[in-house]
């Protein structure tokens, strides 16, 4: 399935993927103001009907703050979530030399997808996350620019500019 840059008409698969994937973290008017802002990246992996992931980041300065990495059930442990990741990283401009994110404490899936792509653990909110209540890690990766991005997986295609649906 394509990874691609998604666009304010991918909205509605991209709520339906929050749904199952967070059960409604944030909201419909919430993704339209990322999906249509130049200061955020937004990709997803698409198949005709769904959408399969989805990741952000906010630019900031030289910084890229990954928001959101979210991969449907039903496609978990099989590498999208890695490849989705890779494709965001792959996709910031080359004037972003850092990344950062946090993560659950207690979520040690995504920790280890992110140091196992270089994110490294350097600080600790307490009581950040609620429902249920856990502490975020933060994590940085630093050095992306000099063609340090991380490589994408064979096989990632390059944006396709069409929405999921059409």
């Amino acid at each position: 399935m394509p990874l691609r840059h998604l666009t304010p008409a991918d909205l509605a698969a991209v709520v339906a993927l929050d749904q199952a994937a967070f059960g409604g973290w944030w909201s419909a008017s919430q993704y339209a103001e990322e999906l249509g802002k130049s200061s955020t990246v937004f990709v997803g992996d698409a198949s005709p009907t769904e959408l399969i992931s989805m990741a952000a980041a906010w630019l900031i300065l030289d910084e890229a703050h990954i928001v959101l990495l979210a991969v449907h059930p039903a496609h978990r442990g099989r590498g999208v979530g890695r490849a989705t990741l890779n494709y965001l990283l792959q996709a910031l401009p080359p004037a972003i030399a850092h990344a950062t994110l946090e993560v659950r404490s207690q979520n040690t899936i995504a920790l280890h997808l992110y140091q196992s792509c270089g994110f490294r653990i350097v600080g600790r909110r307490p009581g950040y996350y609620r429902n249920p209540d856990d502490d975020a890690l933060i994590l940085w990766r630093r050095c992306l620019t000099g063609g340090n991005h991380i490589q994408a997986d064979q096989g990632v295609q390059n944006p396709h500019p069409t929405a999921i649906g059409e």
